[in-house]
Formats: structure tokens, C-alpha cells, sequence
């Protein structure tokens, strides 16, 4: 989160001339955390950085123009088929888990046999993928709970439901299973029974008072503590709960807290707010320990927050801290105060804690947030906009106040400026989420792209057009005739094949160039281009069939190794 990193008083110039987005396996591109003592493995599908002589390439839309001088005479249903294989097969460099991110990113239920053989994979990236890739597929979305409960691991089983519930593959009653498992461990147990909590289910209590007094775990006995205390189960003096911790090693003491901070964020349960408060008292000393304390305060006790936040904010030390208070402060700016609170720093005579002010103004005044939020976006202050991002994706946030938000930053990388490489990875983000509030917006902005020859954002445009499952994302490659990269030319092809009925054969020359490493993009979407173009040629039973049989080879090759 940007309270664990410094802010920089002065904005840096980065002279980069390309972007390389980094995916952190957010659904619907959202900067929340997402903290547990289960946190998710996340995952992404990098792009790699064009060379130089390849970002000023014309490619045309339809005619095989460079890419075509590489093209193998090899057959193209063959090496689609053994680039599907590959999923598979787990390899050193993790190129197996952007194949399987890939493929479930395109929610084909044509992909349903392949994600169930991939659900029985001995290695576990690959089989939580599967899983979770044949629940996106079943109809309805739903986790099958008979193939959890046949994973021996319980650490596998229990990051398969949590990730299940984030995508709203599982329910609560499906969750309470957990609880009924055998083999249960302590922080699985605990941690189930936080989501429960939040969901508004009941817990057993006199299991989760074991859990307090008689865990090894001092991490768990204080969660337990607290989570009992917010069910006013228990009551115990916050300096009691606070000196169980006392019990670890600096290093793993200050790693607890940490974590029990970020999950009170997420599920912010109030009768943890004195504990909270008692924790600021000690001063912890960790880079960014004191905005993190604050910042769940406010979540937990506005009111007690707000007093503790006044006090910070009187004492910071310089513009650096000022920054990181405000943007903490701005999370309970919807729910608490008024445009009064912001006036000192709305006056204030540095532009970018002036900008910051007015936002908080118009948060707590329940207008012009927009226009406020346009104006932060083009200081290009990235911790900001990224909370800005953060609040026009909430779902609590309206249309029409989100809509003007995203297209900004998405607008804003038409212009040079500081941070360009960050504001390339926020457009994306916020051409993906735009797209399901106004897709015309979305299209105007990527003619602007293209008339003012910004190649990057047309294709962190494309690049938010393919994360999630959208029809309406082919507006945008309509009328053009070429595109001014590779990669950019590459992502247009796999929207095309994605909703297209049919592809001519030069589409589907130039479709099987993709996928064998000519088409400037990540392994994800040379894997998603191979099975496209299977799919368009009409030979998805064979080619299941094949891919399959090479599964099953490969994992009899693992059982019967040859004999040296």
C-alpha cells in the first residue's frame, strides 16, 4: 500500500519511453488490499518493452506485413495445439502460471475439460488455477466444493476458497465447510471465521475462545481476542492484547502487526479500535507503521480516528508526511466531516496539498467531486490518482461521478509529463473498468490516441479492452486501418478473435504469428491467440483431444521416470 513507501516531495521526471504494466491479480483492476493471513499468490501478464526499432513500426490491420517474415512453414493447428499442452507443464521460469491466467481470463466454457484436467495437476499453482478456472466457466459461476475436498494440502484447499470468495465463485455456506474440515490448522481456522464474521454469519464462539487462550500462536490469539471483542464475547484491557505480542522477536512482532493492520482494513471490525489506538502509543518504529495505525483507526472509530489524525497532522515533520495523512484521511472523507476540515489545506500555497484539499471538500460537501479529482489527476502524483483510482471503481461510487474520473486518467497520458510509465498502468486499469460504464467514452478517447499518434495509450486502451469478458470492447478497433506498433496491432487481432464471428484467412495467418512469439506480447496472450485460433479454424474437439493426450503422457512420464 503507498503508506509502506516514501512520497516524494518533489516529482521526479521519468524519462522512460515505454510502459510495462504491472498485473497484480486484481479483479476488475482495484487497488484494495487484500490482506489475510491467507494473502492470495498473485499473478500478472506482463508486456514486455518493445525494442526501439520495433515501437516505430506501421503495421497495417489486416495485411501481413513484418510479421509475416517470420512466420515458420510449420503447421499452425500443430504448435496451437503444443502451446496448449504447455499449460501444464510447470516450468522454472512460472511461464505455465501466465498460460493458465491467460486462458481463464477469457471465460471460454469451451475450456471446461481442460481446467478440470489442470485441476489434478501435482503442482499447486496449477491446480488452484484449474479450479478456479472451471468454476468461472461452470454455469453459474460456482467453485465445485467435491474437487476442493479431495486436496490433500490444507493450504491449497484454504487459498482456493478465499480466492473463490473474492470472485464470488463460493458463498458463505459453502465457506462454513472449512470449519468442518479434519485437518484444519489454526490460522485457516481463524481466518475463515473473519470472512464468516464480516458476512454477517454467525462463528462458534467457544472454538474461537480456544483460539485465544490456548493457541502457540500469538498472531492468532491476539486475532482471536479481537474478533471476540468486536462480537462482544470478551472484554479485555487493549494493553493486555497488545503485550501478547510483546512475546515475538521484533522482526516477526512488527510482521504480525502488519498483517493484523491490513486485515482489520479489509474487515474492519469496530471493537478492535482500542487496541488500534493503543498500538499508536507505542510507536512503532517500521517505515510507514504510524499512516498504516491511522489509516485502519479511521476505518475502525471515525470519530476517535479523526482526533488521532488532527494531532499527526499538527506534528508532521514536512510536505512528505503531510502527503501520505491526507491521502489517509481522504479514506474517511465520504463518511466523516465537512468541506470546513479541508479548508487549511485547500489554502494552502503548494499546488499539489491545495489539490488534495479541494477533493477532500468536495468529498465531504457531496459535490464537484469530478472536477476536483481532474484536477489531482494532471499534477501526476501517482499515489493520489491511484486512490482516486480506488474510488471511481468502488462500486458505491455512481456512474456518473466515476465515469469523468476514469476518463481522465486515461486522458491524461495523451500528454507528456512526469510518471509516465505509472499513469500508463492507471489507464488501463481505468479503460477496463470505463468500459462497462461508457464504452463510447472509451472509443473517443482511443481516436484522440490515435490521431495525436500517442501509441501508448492506444494500447493501454487495448490492454484494458482485453482483461475482462466485453462485447463491447470491439468499438474500439472498428474503422482502423493500421495500427502504430506490434503489440498494439496484436492486442486489436485478439479482441477481434475474441467476439468476431469468423476471421478471414489473413487474420488468422497473422493470428498464428502471435501465438508462435512474433506479436510483441506476454506468454498469457500468445497462449489466449493459439486457442483463438483454434476455435476459428473449427477443430476445438480434436485439438481438446490432443492436448489431453499430452497432458496424460506428461504426467505418466512424471510417475514412470526412465530408468538411468
Amino acid at each position: 500500500m503507498w503508506w509502506d513507501t516514501p512520497i516524494a516531495e518533489t516529482a521526479e521526471t521519468d524519462a522512460v519511453a515505454d510502459f510495462l504494466p504491472t498485473l497484480e491479480g486484481m479483479d476488475r483492476a482495484r487497488f484494495n488490499i487484500v490482506i489475510t493471513s491467507l494473502v492470495l499468490l498473485s499473478t500478472s501478464l506482463c508486456l514486455p518493452l518493445d525494442g526501439p526499432a520495433q515501437s516505430l513500426t506501421m503495421l497495417p490491420t489486416r495485411v501481413a506485413g513484418p510479421l509475416a517474415a517470420t512466420a515458420e512453414a510449420e503447421d499452425e493447428f500443430d504448435q496451437a495445439v503444443r502451446l496448449m499442452g504447455r499449460v501444464a507443464v510447470a516450468t522454472s521460469g512460472g511461464e505455465h502460471h501466465y498460460f493458465i491466467r491467460g486462458l481463464r481470463q477469457l471465460k471460454d466454457p469451451a475450456l471446461a475439460t481442460l481446467f478440470g484436467a489442470l485441476a489434478q495437476s501435482e503442482n499447486r499453482t496449477i491446480r488452484i488455477n484449474g479450479l478456479l478456472g472451471l468454476a468461472e466457466v461452470t454455469d453459474p459461476p460456482r467453485l465445485d466444493m467435491t474437487r476442493v475436498s479431495r486436496i490433500d494440502a490444507i493450504r491449497d484447499r484454504a487459498e482456493v476458497m478465499y480466492e473463490a470468495m473474492q470472485l464470488d465463485l463460493a458463498e458463505a455456506n459453502e465457506l462454513r465447510q472449512v470449519l468442518e474440515w479434519s485437518d484444519v490448522d489454526e490460522t485457516t481456522l481463524i481466518s475463515t471465521m473473519t470472512v464468516l464474521v464480516h458476512l454477517g454469519n454467525n462463528i462458534p464462539i467457544e472454538r474461537t475462545r480456544e483460539l485465544m487462550e490456548h493457541s502457540d500462536s500469538a498472531g492468532v490469539r491476539v486475532w482471536a481476542t479481537l474478533l471476540l471483542s468486536h462480537l462482544n464475547e470478551v472484554t479485555m484491557p487493549a494493553s493486555d492484547i497488545v503485550a501478547i505480542l510483546d512475546e515475538l522477536p521484533p522482526s516477526l512482532k512488527r510482521r504480525t502487526v502488519t498483517t493484523i493492520l491490513g486485515a482489520l482494513y479489509q474487515y474492519p471490525f469496530s471493537g478492535a479500535a482500542p487496541w488500534c489506538a493503543e498500538l499508536l502509543n507505542l510507536e512503532p518504529g517500521w517505515p510507514g507503521a504510524k499512516f498504516q495505525i491511522i489509516a485502519t483507526l479511521l476505518k475502525l472509530d471515525p470519530m476517535a480516528g479523526v482526533k488521532v489524525w488532527e494531532q499527526a497532522y499538527a506534528e508532521a515533520g514536512g510536505l512528505s508526511d503531510q502527503l501520505r495523512l491526507i491521502l489517509v484521511r481522504l479514506d474517511a472523507a465520504p463518511t466523516i466531516g465537512s468541506p470546513q476540515d479541508w479548508q487549511a489545506a485547500a489554502d494552502s500555497d503548494t499546488e499539489l496539498v491545495a489539490a488534495l484539499g479541494q477533493l477532500g471538500q468536495a468529498l465531504t460537501g457531496r459535490a464537484s467531486v469530478p472536477q476536483a479529482a481532474v484536477r489531482l489527476i494532471g499534477l501526476h502524483h501517482i499515489p493520489s490518482t491511484q486512490w482516486l483510482f480506488q474510488y471511481a471503481s468502488d462500486e458505491d461510487t455512481t456512474a456518473d461521478v466515476a465515469t469523468p474520473i476514469l476518463a481522465a486518467m486515461i486522458e491524461d497520458t495523451l500528454e507528456d509529463g512526469n510518471s509516465l510509465n505509472e499513469r500508463l498502468e492507471i489507464a488501463w486499469r481505468a479503460a477496463d473498468v470505463l468500459l462497462g460504464l461508457d464504452s463510447d467514452r472509451v472509443v473517443q478517447i482511443r481516436q484522440r490516441a490515435t490521431k495525436q499518434q500517442r501509441r501508448l495509450t492506444e494500447e493501454a486502451i487495448l490492454l484494458g479492452s482485453l482483461w475482462t469478458v466485453n462485447p463491447e470492447a470491439l468499438a474500439l478497433i472498428e474503422e482502423v486501418d493500421q495500427w502504430p506498433s506490434t503489440r498494439a496491432g496484436s492486442l486489436a487481432l485478439l479482441l477481434e478473435a475474441r467476439y468476431a464471428d469468423q476471421l478471414d484467412a489473413d487474420d488468422l495467418s497473422r493470428l498464428s504469428l502471435v501465438f508462435r512469439g512474433a506479436g510483441s506480447v506476454s506468454p498469457g496472450y500468445e497462449i489466449q491467440a493459439a486457442w483463438l485460433y483454434i476455435k476459428h479454424t473449427g477443430r476445438e474437439r480434436e485439438a481438446m483431444a490432443l492436448i489431453l493426450s499430452d497432458i496424460a503422457s506428461h504426467r505418466a512420464g512424471r510417475a514412470n521416470p526412465p530408468k538411468p
